[in-house]
Parts: structure tokens; C-alpha cells; sequence
């Protein structure tokens, strides 16, 4: 029996490509998110995640998306919106405070947005794919793991900072928030499998 796709938020996909639109390809992680180690890394990753998602996702970006009049899931006139209203961010704000502080080495503000909107976006979609027990939208198994690693491995492939966000995801949902994870389902030498522990 197949497991059909997933319908799912379409949320990170559109920090994600709004990322991806305000600043475009070519970014690196700053060496303020990177570490001796993976794990070290990872550490300064949650701690950063853990700190940026109200005010940039809560605060910013589904705002915007809730008061759109199109359809949720289509997510060009989404992207440009939410690209305007993060183009207001001002300095003194939590946003800028908050990546100010853990991105100390990057001083321009969008630059700082886009970077996060695309570590957060690579998180959330691992993070859903790991769950122990699934989203809201459905219960997860070895089977629907099996299904969406493969999108999640391809945007990482493709995105460096996406997939720092993919290795993070182990470290902060079970280190840190204290959630249950799995990886059945999931192939050895998978990106997300990279800070792993049994």
C-alpha cells in the first residue's frame, strides 16, 4: 500500500522561497552558527531557532500569510508580500535584536532575515519528518518518513543554510525541547542522521 503525499502547512515553504527572494542564492552560514563540531554547531543553531521563531515566524511572517486572500498553499503573491513586510523590519525590533545577537558577524539586517527564514524553513521540514508521532496533518511511520526525506534531502542539497537547518533538527527536538524522535524510515547517511544519537 503507498502512503499518498503529505498535505501539509505550506509554511515553511514559503520562509523558505521568501529567503531564497530577498536575498537569492550565494549566502553562506556565518561562522556565528557554525562550530568546531556538528554538535557544536547545532548547539548554537537551537539556541538560535528556539529564540527567532515567534518573533520572526509568529511575529512576521503568518501575520502576513493569514491575512492573504489566496489560497494558502499558492505561494507566489505570498512570497512578495511577506517579502515587503520584512523589508519594514526595523532595527530596534526583536527580529533584529534577536539575529543581531546570534549573528554578530553578519551586520546587514535582511541579510540576517534570510538566513534564518531558510535554517527555520530546513528545521521545521525535518523536524515534521523525524516527529516520533507526526503533525497535525498526519500520523508518522516508516512509510511516510520513507515518502518525504527525499523532498527534504533535495532542498538541502540545493540550499547550505536549508541544510543546516536539516542537521539541527535532531539536536533541538530532542535535546532541547525534550520531543521524541525517530528515524525508521529513514536511509543511512541521510543529512538529517548526521548529529544522531540512539
Amino acid at each position: 500500500m503507498s502512503t499518498p503525499a503529505r498535505i501539509d502547512d505550506p509554511t515553511m515553504e514559503l520562509a523558505r522561497q521568501t529567503g531564497l527572494n530577498l536575498i537569492g542564492h550565494g549566502l553562506v552560514l556565518p561562522a556565528s552558527l557554525m562550530g568546531g563540531t556538528l554538535r557544536e554547531a547545532n548547539e548554537r543553531r537551537a539556541r538560535f531557532l528556539q529564540e527567532i521563531d515567534d518573533p520572526l515566524i509568529n511575529g512576521q511572517v503568518t501575520p502576513v500569510q493569514a491575512a492573504s486572500a489566496v489560497d494558502p498553499y499558492d505561494l507566489t503573491p505570498q512570497i512578495q508580500e511577506v517579502t515587503r513586510a520584512l523589508q519594514r523590519v526595523l532595527p530596534a525590533s526583536p527580529v533584529a535584536q534577536v539575529s543581531g545577537r546570534h549573528m554578530h558577524d553578519v551586520p546587514d539586517l535582511l541579510t540576517r532575515i534570510t538566513i534564518a527564514l531558510r535554517l527555520w524553513a530546513g528545521y521545521m521540514d525535518a523536524a515534521k519528518v523525524i516527529d516520533a508521532v507526526g503533525t497535525r496533518y498526519e500520523l508518522n511511520n516508516r512509510n511516510t518518513r520513507q515518502r518525504d526525506i527525499p523532498t527534504v534531502e533535495a532542498k538541502a542539497l540545493g540550499d547550505g543554510i536549508y541544510m543546516a537547518g536539516v542537521e539541527a533538527a535532531p539536536h533541538y527536538k530532542w535535546r532541547v525541547l525534550g520531543e521524541a524522535i525517530c528515524r525508521e524510515g529513514i536511509p543511512a547517511g541521510s543529512i538529517v542522521l548526521r548529529d544522531w544519537e540512539d
